[in-house]
């Protein structure tokens, strides 16, 4: 995949990641992605620009759920429905 290929609403950032697992199952830190990162582990991820940004691929992301059963909670649900 080319990089220019590549729009915005395929990428997240370490937060936008780790928000989207908060609530899961299977909670990760900004510490462990990073752990992660330098251990070529975890869902691939592209340093972008001169400041290095991290962006995980929603691709990636979405692969390594379903290869490690990572259940998203959906906060949204009402129990009570």
């Amino acid at each position: 995949m080319n990089l220019s290929e590549i729009s915005r609403s395929q990428l997240l950032t370490v937060d936008e990641l780790t928000q989207r697992w908060v609530n899961s199952l299977y909670p990760v830190s900004a510490i462990t992605l990073a752990r992660w990162r330098r251990d070529s582990r975890g869902p691939k991820f592209l340093k972008i620009g001169a400041a290095g940004r991290i962006y995980y691929l929603l691709e990636s992301i979405l692969e390594f759920e379903r290869d490690n059963n990572i259940l998203l909670i959906n906060q949204s649900t009402d129990a009570n429905s």
